[in-house]
């Protein structure tokens, strides 16, 4: 858990937040590596273990 994520939040709350955390991190990655321009979705998506939809 973060110091800044309240305790209050739901597990539905915590899980779209971890999963948006993981596709950040996961672009961040990508863009670092090949550049913004040479980026796709389906990579990010891919190194993030989710599947673009």
């Amino acid at each position: 858990m973060q110091v800044d994520e309240p305790l209050s939040m739901s597990r539905k709350e915590r899980e779209r937040l971890s999963r948006r955390t993981a596709m950040l991190e996961a672009a961040q990655s990508v863009f670092a590596e090949r550049g913004f321009g040479q980026s796709t979705l389906d990579e990010i998506a891919s190194r993030a273990e989710f599947g673009k939809g």
